[in-house]
Formats: C-alpha cells, structure tokens, sequence
C-alpha cells in the first residue's frame, strides 16, 4: 500500500475518483496519511461536507448553548456519550476537551483529546495535537510538547497549527535552556510567518533571551509594543523599562499607548500626556490628541490634531481627527483649519471633500457655499451624492422649483446608483404631477423601484404610481397587515453564521464555527479578515462580542457599497434586517391593530435591538421607553409597574411600546407617519406642527418637520418598514411595481 501514496498524481486522481463514486472513500480514508487525505480532497476541489457532515442533529441541540452556558453543553455532550458516529463522537469529546482546557482543568482535557482518533476528525486532527501540547506545556512535560509538535510538522505541513506548532516548539526549547534552538525557532517565525500574532511573540521572547544585550532585547520590546501595545507581555515589559529608568523617547511613547490602551493610571501625578509627547508619531498623534482633550488642553490637542492631519496616511485616523478637530474648536477656528488643509498639496481629493462635508455640518452660514465646493471641486468623492441631495433639495424647498428640477435631472444621469438619489428622483416625480405629466411622473417613481427599492422613497413612489393608475395612494396608514413568510420559523430564529463567505473559509476553521467554537476559530482568522470578510466580521460582532450596533453597521456598510438586491437570503440583508424577537412583534402588534414589520423597524431604528441599552435621556431596552411612559402604559393593559429589570425584558418591552405605538396611531386617526414622529418627539409637539403646516402635501410636511432628529427618525422607520415588508412578507410586495 506504501507505493500508492499519490506518486503519480494522475493515476492517483483517476483511482480517486472512482473510489469516491464506488463508496470507498471510507476505506481511503483509514488507510492513507492524514494529510494526504486533506491534500487529495482538497486538489479534488471536494466539499468538506462530501467527507465529514455538518454536526448530527443531537449533537447541535447541545452545542447550541455554546459559549454562553457551557454548564448546560456539558450536561448535554455527557448525556450523548456513545450514542454518536465516530465523526460525531470525536466532535464531542473535541468540545468537551476544549471547554475543560479553557477552564484549566488539564489532565480532564487531555483525557478527552487523547480518546480522539485523528482519521475520526482529519480537519481538526492538527488542532487535537496542539492542544496536548499546549496543555503538556502546562504541566511541564516537554518531552511530550517536542512529540505532538513534531507529528505536526511532519504530518500537517499546510494547517493551520504549522505556525503555532513552531512557536510552542520553540518555547519548550526556551524553558529546557536550549537558547541555540529556541532562537532558531523564534527567529523562523519571524522571517516565515513576518505579520502574524506568532512573531510579534517572538520578538518578546528573543529580546528575553538578551541577557547580557540590553539595547538588543529593547530593540526587539520596542517591536513588540509598537504593534501589541496591550498584549500579554506588554505589562511586564514597561515595568521593566519603568523600573530600570532612563527611558528614550521612544520607549516613553510605548509606555503610554500601553497604558492608554489599558486604561491604567500612572503615579506621582504625571501625565499620560508627557509619556506620549516624547516623540509624535503616526503611531500615537492621534491618541495623544485624545489626551489632551481628556486633560482639558484644548491648545495643545488642537495643535496635536491639526498636525496630525497635515500628513496622515490613513483615511479613518483623518475623519476621526478632523470631528475632533471641529468638535473641540470655535467657528473661527473651524475656518482656519480648513483652510490650511485644503491649502496642502498632499491631501487626497477625498480627505478634502470630506472636510468641506464637514464645514457644511459645523457652518451653517457657509453650508450652501461648502457644499457647492464639494460638488464642484471633488465631484466624485464618496461624500458627492449627498452634497447634491442637499443642494437639490435646498433649491426645491426655497420656491426655486425650475432650477431644482433642472439640477436634478443632470444629478439622477451623474449619479444615477447612488440612494441618495431616490429623494432626487420622488421630488421629480411630485413636480411632474403637479405640472400634469403623469407619464413622466411614473417614470420617474418607476426608476426608483427599479434603481433604488430598499429606499424610503422607493416606499412612497409605490403610493404614487398606484394612485396614478386609478388606485388610492394609502400614504402611511399601512392598513393591509403584511404576515411574516410561513417558512421562517421565528421560534427558533437566530444570527446565522454568512453562507456564502463561510464557503470560501479554510475547513479547519468552518469546522470549529459549526461546533461553535468561535474564539478558537477567530484565532484562527488572518488579521485582516474583516476585509476579506465584513459579513463574517458583522456576525462576530453580533453574536460573539454581543455589539449589535457595530455588527449592523457593518452589513449596512456594505449594502451600501456592493447594492446587492432585496433577498431574505442575502447574508448583509440578514444580518442587517434581524427577525430578533419577532415572536413578541407580532403577537403584541397584532393586539395593538397594527403592522407588526412597523414595530420591528421602530426598534431596530431605536435600539438596534438590545435589550437592556439605556440612552443618554434614561430610556430604556428595545423599544427606548420612559419610565414616566411606561408606568401610565402598564397601567393602561394591568401590566407590573415598570423596574429597570423589567424594561431590559424584551417581552415586557415589546408589550408596552407596542401599545404606546398602537394609541399614538389611533391618537392620529391611522396616520402612522404622525403616530410614529410623535413616538420620537412628543404627541404635543406633533399637534403644533400639524396647525402651524402650511401645506396640504402629507410627503412636504414629513420633509418639513422642524426637528431634524424627528424628520430624519420618521425616515429611517419607514425605510426600515419598507425593507422588512420586502425580505420577510408573506407576498413579495417589490413585484411588478416598476413595471
């Protein structure tokens, strides 16, 4: 059998491919090396799942629970002991293994690795060997370390583990006072694997090893915290160099990104300012700048930032410094900065557009003046289409409705994909009715259904185009309630892991995150795969970090640049869109008469759906109530009266904004425009404006809400309505509209 271990690849892929369509794939795999398994599956571009299945149905029922409640996965993973196929088996005893070793109880978790059979589980099979020796490493038993990462060196070249096998290797040798091979090693992970986590400790552990070196071993600690200030052994570093005194500038700068970073606090009154100010720096003008804000010197934080600005190279630091910059600096001041970055040579076209969008916001005066600037001078900077917008609609509300219209008839051409444009293309719309061109008008509601569907305005056109088809334009009263699809199962609803990037994961890591193995599997990721990955990313954020609003964000990011169409079963939309709690939706909308998909967007607008978020103004969990609110509406439906444990209960929540909502519609006769401004801004303040309105157009008086808060939260609502009546209704309700 020796000489068939795919000596000749082309006899051997024939051989193969017939094995796999006879069934014998089994036999294959008990007979050959691990790692010429994995290597022929993955030149026949095999599925994973084709070889090792997604976990058993028992199996994920008791995983589910991972992380948050690893008592209950251990009381379930037990309770399936020997009632498992040997794939599924050695998937248990690899969960098991892993929780005991992250609660450091070693000899249980090598007890349960140890009963693995590799062949059992050949994607995790590396995995299982470093695990014993990081757990051998713990109770001294080198011998035992040098074995397991050898076998991983010679027997899984292309895993994962490689990197880390070398690095445990080499840190046995360290602790056997081997230095000649610990350095070799340490020194190898550096040249071969230069940007991973593994080099950076590295260079901690060769400038520990410099003993009798001091400038060498700071040379080799001044790389470690230049890129992990805040890793393992940063602590340990700057007390050393602490301790030992006469620090160069350099050294001072690091001290303080550590300490910043870790929110530590130093002694003898000094402060962090001192430290960071030594040597300024792409590395640290930016924190240092943050500092002074937080130590109250104004002059010196303005002057950090401002230079800073002047040759930054990296696009977000520039955004963030310059709404510092503003935030923290007078009218005047603004204008002066301005003027001397927009003067330099060196900035980039979009860092300039960016800071006349940002003049816009902060000078009200000059708005109209910055705006033009932009469009004129940056036309296609990212910040263009939403200079237009304003520009356009400034014209169109002022009376100078000729002019708008011909500037939005060049805008919708120039910037014909861009959202910002359904606004463009609504108000369009509006004046050709008004001027009797009902053709042209549905042409133009038309295009924004076709161009521009997950829009607020792509909602409104489809009112418009129905009434000028003989229809009745409902507006805001979502009178026909919209049933969530029959095929979701709300019950057992969850963030599920982005299918389509998932695919393109190395198998190691799809395996650990179907066995909900997320911290080892993120260990796993390369340092940049939230380029690589934004919906994995967003869905770590989520699910993992449990920051919902980040997570979101990310997924609306890249709706926004990659427009992918209006599915349910998009991974951005999804993630974006969540059913989160919808059992309590709908049930306590329903109640309430009206649409459930309206409750589902108010809460994603106010909350981004966390449960026990409390605002600056003391309002409370999904649905942001007052408590002051939420007593008179508990008392209303017999309900507790409200604790704070309470409101961050989302059925508890759900009931009472849901009947809050329900009465502010009834309040305005269904007007769930009305009902929902008022939600945000008082039922009083909604009053006044409807007696001070001086039009009879219900789109003009949502446009001309004075509070822009409240005009731009009626917006976001119903544009969040809209989406979720489009991914999850029980009828496509996108269909047709454009034609």
């Amino acid at each position: 059998m020796k000489s068939f271990e795919f000596n000749f690849p082309k006899i051997g892929i024939y051989i193969l491919s017939i094995l796999l369509a006879s069934g014998l794939i089994i036999l294959l795999a008990f007979t050959l090396p691990i790692n010429k398994l994995i290597e022929a599956l993955e030149n026949q571009k095999i599925n994973p799942t084709d070889f090792s299945s997604p976990p058993s149905i028992n199996l994920a029922s008791a995983i589910k629970v991972l992380p948050e409640n690893k008592d209950l996965a251990i009381e379930k993973l037990e309770k399936l002991s020997n009632a498992l196929t040997p794939t599924n088996e050695a998937r248990r005893l690899y969960i098991l293994g892993q929780i005991a070793q992250r609660n450091s109880r070693f000899e249980e978790a090598l007890n349960y690795y140890s009963q693995i059979p590799l062949r059992a589980l050949p994607y995790l099979a590396d995995r299982v060997l470093l695990h014993k020796a990081e757990i051998n490493a713990e109770l001294g038993r080198e011998k035992l370390v040098m074995n397991s990462c050898r076998d991983i060196l010679r027997n899984y070249p292309n895993s994962l583990s490689f990197e880390a096998a070398h690095y445990e290797l080499a840190r046995s040798y360290l602790r056997q006072r081997n230095f000649p091979l610990a350095q070799k090693g340490f020194q190898f992970i550096i040249n071969k694997f230069p940007n991973s986590n593994y080099a950076i400790g590295s260079t901690y552990y060769l400038g520990q090893m410099q003993d009798n070196n001091v400038s060498a071993r700071n040379q080799l600690w001044e790389k470690y915290l230049s890129k992990s200030p805040d890793g393992r052994f940063a602590d340990e570093i700057t007390d050393i160099w602490l301790k030992e005194g006469n620090l160069s500038s350099q050294q001072k700068v690091l001290i303080g990104l550590n300490y910043f970073y870790k929110d530590k606090n130093l002694t003898n009154n000094q402060k962090l300012s001192d430290l960071l100010s030594a040597e300024i720096r792409e590395l640290n003008w930016l924190i240092l700048g943050k500092t002074y804000l937080k130590e109250k010197q104004k002059g010196l934080a303005q002057k950090t930032l401002l230079n800073g600005l002047k040759t930054s190279t990296d696009d977000d630091n520039f955004k963030t410094a310059l709404n510092l910059l503003f935030t923290n600096s007078s009218k005047e001041e603004i204008n002066s900065f301005a003027q001397i970055l927009l003067a330099l040579d060196n900035l980039s076209s979009e860092n300039k557009a960016f800071i006349y969008w940002r003049l816009a916001a902060f000078n009200k005066a000059d708005r109209k003046k910055n705006l033009y600037n932009l469009l004129q001078k940056h036309p296609n900077s990212y910040w263009s289409p939403s200079a237009a917008n304003e520009i356009f609609w400034d014209m169109y509300k002022s009376g100078n409705q000729a002019e708008a219209i011909k500037l939005g008839q060049n805008l919708i051409v120039q910037y014909a994909n861009y959202p910002e444009m359904a606004k463009v293309l609504f108000w369009l719309g509006k004046s050709a009715e008004l001027a009797g061109e009902n053709t042209q008008a549905q042409n133009y509601y038309a295009q924004i259904l076709k161009s521009h569907i997950d829009n607020y305005y792509a909602f409104r056109a489809k009112e418009r185009l129905k009434a000028l088809r003989g229809g009745i334009d409902q507006g805001w009263h979502l009178k026909n309630f919209s049933m969530i699809n029959n095929s979701i199962d709300l019950k057992n609803w969850d963030w599920s892991l982005p299918k389509e990037e998932i695919q393109l994961l190395n198998p190691t890591i799809k395996e650990l995150l179907s066995l909900n193995l997320w911290q080892e599997a993120i260990s796993l990721l390369s340092n940049n795969y939230d380029k690589q990955y934004p919906a994995l990313q967003a869905w770590l954020k989520i699910k993992v970090e449990n920051a919902i609003v980040d997570g979101i964000k990310i997924a609306s990011d890249q709706i926004y640049k990659q427009k992918p169409a209006l599915n349910a079963q998009n991974d951005y939309w999804k993630l974006s869109y969540p059913l989160i709690y919808f059992e309590y939706t709908q049930e306590s909308a329903l109640k309430n008469n009206f649409n459930p998909f309206l409750l589902q967007a108010l809460m994603r607008q106010e909350s981004r759906f966390q449960p026990r978020v409390i605002s600056t103004s003391k309002a409370y969990g999904l649905c942001q109530l007052l408590t002051g609110t939420a007593k008179e509406v508990a008392k209303s439906v017999n309900l507790p009266s409200p604790t704070t444990d309470l409101l961050m209960t989302p059925a508890y929540n759900i009931n009472l904004g849901s009947k809050y909502l329900g009465d502010l519609i009834k309040r305005f006769d269904g007007q769930a425009q009305l009902a929902v401004a008022a939600y945000n801004a008082g039922p009083g303040s909604v009053s006044k404006w409807q007696k001070a309105s001086t039009t009879q157009d219900p789109d003009m008086f949502i446009e001309s809400i004075p509070y822009e808060e409240t005009r731009k939260y009626v917006i976001n609502v119903f544009e969040n309505y809209w989406i979720y009546e489009n991914l999850f209704g029980a009828k496509s309700i996108a269909v047709n509209y454009a034609q």
